[in-house]
């Protein structure tokens, strides 16, 4: 697994799951980005980095999907992202995506110990509060 930077697309994991998302009917999407929230949120044995990187990529396309969120800026954000066409969310995705940015954000999560690890959490959790300060 590679990852560049801290930005919810900045990995390999992230950059697949949008190629995933983008090659989806619209009308899976939602259903991805909330079996994807809850699997993150429903980890007993701490949440590992895969897992935790997918989330906090699906949690980074309900924000860009809220009503006059910012823009997600990644070349390897989902295209339909990019071309300004994002999913009509449903009232229960943000909660949810809060619930699994909490979850990647705990002490437990290989998301927190990676970030740790490479002396960088704090860049980590502004990018992470920034994703969840967006979400309607």
């Amino acid at each position: 697994m590679h990852v560049w930077g801290t930005g919810p697309f900045d990995n390999d994991v992230a950059d697949a799951f949008a190629t995933e998302l983008d090659d989806a009917d619209p009308d899976q999407r939602l259903v991805m980005l909330r079996r994807v929230e809850q699997e993150a949120i429903d980890a007993d044995d701490g949440l590992d980095v895969e897992r935790a990187l997918r989330a906090f990529a699906a949690a980074a396309v309900v924000a860009a999907s809220c009503p006059g969120a910012p823009r997600i800026e990644s070349d390897y954000a989902p295209e339909f992202l990019v071309l300004d066409d994002p999913p009509q969310l449903h009232p229960d995705l943000p909660p949810l995506a809060r619930d699994a940015l909490d979850r990647i954000e705990e002490r437990d999560s290989g998301w927190y110990e990676m970030w740790d690890k490479a002396d960088n959490l704090h860049e980590a959790v502004e990018t992470l509060e920034f994703i969840r300060d967006a979400l309607c």
